[in-house]
């Protein structure tokens, strides 16, 4: 399990020190974080974040970077000092081929979402096929299949009330392929009323089917509840 502290800036250094301290108390991994610009922004940005994360070696760090140049990606991993995973790639051919040999050359950790040029697929048998394309790139590159963890990317239940049942089935295709997986829990209820409920619900689900990684909010005292339940029952 891993803890959203959604957006870095240094002015929200207090916010996130104190959600990294709720980390702590629920037991949670790591600390999931975006960065807000873009480009060259984005890069100095970048840095100021690993120069903080850097006095953090305890938590596992997953750094949502987006669709930045890849010289992006470089500049931060030679900094880094810790545990990275990368929230930086799709399935699309030509990312895959920027990114993947930086993965391999640094041996970080990479979230790949489950979406290539035409963008996410409808159907598991879509996903699956998207997938094994992309593991091929893998295994032909020589990167060990651990340093991938793969995002269902499942919307909320308003776009697509039916998402779910795709998804699952598509972690179970993961697990036998021997692939990580990552989802972010919130993702799901965008849209919707007694949101926790539905997190806590979704949560529970993830673990039976045996998600490696899940990212939720720390203010969500009954989601949180229900992970650890999941945990020990399944």
């Amino acid at each position: 399990m891993t803890v959203y502290t959604k957006i870095f800036t240094p002015s929200r250094y207090p916010l996130i020190i104190k959600e990294m301290e709720s980390a702590r108390h629920i037991g949670a991994t790591g600390i999931s974080i975006s960065i807000p610009t873009l480009g060259v922004m984005e890069s100095a940005m970048l840095r100021t974040l690993i120069e903080f994360t850097n006095n953090y070696h305890e938590f596992m760090w997953i750094v949502n970077v987006g669709h930045s140049p890849t010289s992006v990606l470089v500049d931060a991993l030679e900094i880094f000092q810790g545990k990275a995973i990368v929230n930086f790639s799709t399935m699309e051919k030509k990312r895959l081929s920027e990114v993947l040999p930086i993965i391999k050359d640094t041996g970080a950790n990479l979230v790949i979402q489950v979406l290539d040029e035409t963008g996410i697929p409808d159907t598991t048998s879509a996903k699956i096929a998207i997938s094994e394309r992309c593991l091929n790139t893998i295994e032909r590159l020589q990167i060990s299949p651990h340093h991938v963890i793969i995002d269902p990317l499942t919307p909320s239940l308003t776009a697509s009330p039916t998402s779910i049942a795709s998804t699952l089935q598509y972690m179970q295709w993961l697990k036998k392929a021997g692939l990580r997986s990552i989802a972010w829990a919130t993702n799901v209820s965008i849209g919707m009323q007694n949101r926790e409920n539905i997190n806590a619900a979704y949560v529970s689900t993830l673990v039976a089917f045996g998600i490696d990684i899940v990212v939720v909010d720390p203010d969500e005292r009954r989601t949180i509840q229900a992970f650890h339940s999941a945990v020990n029952q399944f």
